[in-house]
């Protein structure tokens, strides 16, 4: 909320103008500016789109529901399912 209210104030002091966008070169902060741009009508990456671009087993998801080419995955979410894993995905993985 802060730095929605100081993006908002840009213009007030009379030498700044309104912000056209928001802009990031710092990874982490990419889910931030995408809500900020959402909020202010702003052009910039959805923030859905941003999280699931985040979320390795999200975009292997999207990419498959597209019918297009993703590597094999599974989400292990347990120890007990490591086995299954790698009967599934196969050796070596990450």
């Amino acid at each position: 909320e802060q730095a929605l209210a100081h993006i908002q104030s840009l213009g007030d002091d009379g030498r700044t103008g309104a912000a056209d966008g928001i802009a990031t070169f710092v990874e982490l902060s990419v889910p931030l500016v995408a809500r900020l741009c959402e909020r202010l009508g702003l052009p910039g990456h959805r923030p859905a789109a941003v999280d699931s671009a985040r979320n390795k087993h999200a975009t292997r998801a999207a990419l498959k529901a597209a019918s297009l080419p993703t590597p094999k995955n599974y989400l292990i979410k347990t120890t007990a399912e490591v086995v299954e894993a790698g009967e599934r995905v196969g050796f070596p993985a990450v």
